[in-house]
């Protein structure tokens, strides 16, 4: 794990090879190729590659000066991994891994230390160029002085933005990856993590039971596609899922669930998330989830709400207003009674507790016949929701032909059960969603 130091700097750097570590390393890596062929194989595996670095560094062995086990290792890392960032993707708890410039160092956000500066440098600009250059390779784009900016995915999931050359910046070429979660967050975790309260999952549940329609907005990073994911645990079991995203982020623990990515550019016939949304209303699902709406398929989506889809969706907007004026404005253009189809609008932040940065739900709104009713509001101060009466909670009670006394009784059982697993500890997010789902 990474040690921190006052000045929130830390170390991640395995010992660097020496001159003639390196050359060694060069050599191994130019004669790989070769000798993987003597197997006739026409893919090798991690194993087999290794194993034959491993034979190809014998005779090295034997020299005092050289660790044959760190130069296996940072090849490996280089075939494989990230290369030298590889600690950085093996450790859970970072979230964001950038570098602006191979004279600068490389920068995290650290669930636990936040803001860090590492120890890990690039060397040269040669090298840095050869990282971005190899990273989009590995996305399946080409990025080049013509084409200096790429926005993708790698095949674990997280996504990249590389930027190429000295075209776009006088530092040189730079990237930002947002690291994949393996094992998204629960339910229980947002709650955990006091991003809502039990009383507000609560409230979310019967929403998404009962096919309301939900719009997670916030700026960068406040944890919207986190929160989307999560809930997708409050989707009955059976029911048809459709998600669609322009890159991989959500995973979900359900059968009856289709997931739809928009493929890279082929220079043909370009296959949109609009498109994607389209074909996906085809499709007959009870849930459509757009991990983010930001082009024309917001209008798609919108047009699938007013259809009697039921579709969980992010939208980048600081507050309710600055989202409705965005999607009213060129070139979304989505009319006042269509953004009314909504029901719920969730309104995230990043915020500050006792200097610590910390993710919180800032607000929770039912939209209703034209007006925004705040049903959750976050109080800094308490460091907890305020809670109003619920109009959307009326119509579902009477949906479910539930008693006034027997829906209460419901919902006490439901925070209940949240309060169980929270003090149990369980979050897992298989083990929740079975709980949620006996």
């Amino acid at each position: 794990m990474p040690t921190q130091t006052a000045r929130q700097k830390i170390s991640c750097r395995p010992p660097p090879l020496t001159p003639l570590e390196q050359e060694i390393a060069r050599r191994i890596h130019k004669a790989l190729p070769a000798y993987c062929r003597k197997t006739k194989r026409t893919k090798h595996t991690k194993d087999q590659i290794t194993k034959a670095a491993e034979e190809l560094l014998k005779p090295y062995t034997k020299k005092p000066a050289v660790r044959t086990d760190l130069i296996q290792n940072t090849l490996i890392n280089h075939i494989f991994g990230w290369g030298k960032l590889e600690p950085l993707r093996l450790d859970t708890d970072i979230e964001d891994i950038s570098c602006t410039g191979w004279e600068h160092p490389v920068y995290i956000y650290h669930r636990k230390h936040r803001d860090c500066e590492t120890d890990i440098r690039f060397e040269s600009e040669t090298e840095l160029d050869t990282f971005v250059t190899l990273f989009a390779q590995r996305a399946g784009k080409q990025i080049s002085n013509a084409n200096p900016i790429i926005d993708a995915s790698l095949e674990d999931g997280s996504r990249i933005q590389l930027t190429y050359g000295r075209t776009v910046s006088p530092n040189g070429s730079g990237f930002t990856i947002r690291k994949f979660k393996n094992t998204p967050y629960s339910v229980i975790d947002l709650i955990k993590n006091r991003t809502f309260t039990i009383d507000e999952m609560v409230y979310l549940w019967f929403a998404i039971e009962y096919n309301r329609s939900i719009l997670i907005i916030g700026e960068t990073a406040s944890g919207k596609t986190t929160t989307l994911n999560a809930l997708t645990q409050f989707i009955p079991e059976l029911a048809k899922i459709v998600t669609i995203e322009d890159t991989r982020e959500l995973m979900l623990d359900r059968g009856n669930w289709q997931a739809s990515v928009v493929p890279p550019e082929n220079g043909k016939n370009t296959i949109t998330l609009f498109d994607l949304v389209t074909a996906a209303m085809r499709q007959r699902p009870e849930y459509l989830i757009v991990g983010e709406v930001r082009g024309k398929e917001t209008a798609a989506m919108f047009q699938a709400i007013n259809t009697g889809h039921t579709s969980l969706s992010t939208f980048h907007a600081g507050n309710l207003q600055s989202a409705v004026n965005r999607l009213e404005s060129p070139p979304l253009s989505i009319s006042k009674a269509m953004i009314d189809s909504l029901d719920i609008v969730i309104v995230q932040k990043r915020t500050a507790k006792n200097g610590t940065p910390v993710r919180r739900c800032s607000a929770i709104l039912e939209v209703c016949g034209g007006r925004n009713h705040e049903v959750f509001t976050y109080r800094k101060e308490t460091d907890d929701a305020e809670t109003k009466k619920s109009i959307l909670e009326n119509e579902i009670r009477e949906e479910s032909g539930l008693s006034r006394e027997a829906f209460a009784a419901e919902k006490n059982r439901r925070r209940h059960l949240l309060k169980q697993l929270l003090d149990a500890e369980i979050s897992g997010f298989r083990a929740v969603t079975e709980a949620l789902n006996p």
